[in-house]
């Protein structure tokens, strides 16, 4: 069987497995990212489609209203963020509360496609959608192949 522990020969843990561990401890401290509750910084999850024409965005962000987002595009970086804080929840009468909207930012690096003069947004049922067209000439080709 195999054991993940290195041990020497009088029975101690071999100093190997000491630095894997606090290596592995520090890495996984200077990539988390803490802000808020429970030490996780909280983003909404994204899902991106490439269509022939475009790029579409969609932010799962339920909880929030239009005018809480601001979206800005500097250079090639897109940033969508909502900086209000929550209004009080503690006058509701919840048995149980999972889910309480939080502020967030996120970044996406937009590629040489993109037509950066023309990206819309549209916020409807919890959902961000952000449109970014694509440039003239980089619209996805399609075409059938003939099988001999």
């Amino acid at each position: 069987m195999y054991n993940k522990q290195a041990y020497c020969a009088d029975g101690a843990q071999h100093p190997r497995h000491h630095l894997k561990r606090k290596f592995k401890k520090m890495m996984a401290h200077k990539f988390a990212e803490h802000n808020g509750r429970h030490g996780r910084r909280h983003f909404p999850k994204v899902n991106v489609q490439e269509l022939d024409d475009r790029y579409e965005l969609f932010v799962y962000a339920a909880g929030y209203s239009k005018s809480d987002f601001k979206i800005h595009l500097s250079d090639s970086t897109l940033t969508i963020a909502v900086d209000k804080i929550v209004d009080d929840l503690s006058n509701y009468d919840w048995r149980r509360q999972e889910f309480r909207p939080r502020k967030f930012e996120r970044q996406f690096d937009l590629n040489d496609k993109i037509d950066k003069e023309s990206v819309t947004a549209k916020y409807e049922d919890g959902v961000l959608k952000v449109t970014l067209a694509k440039l003239e000439g980089f619209e996805t080709v399609r075409r059938e192949v003939e099988i001999d």
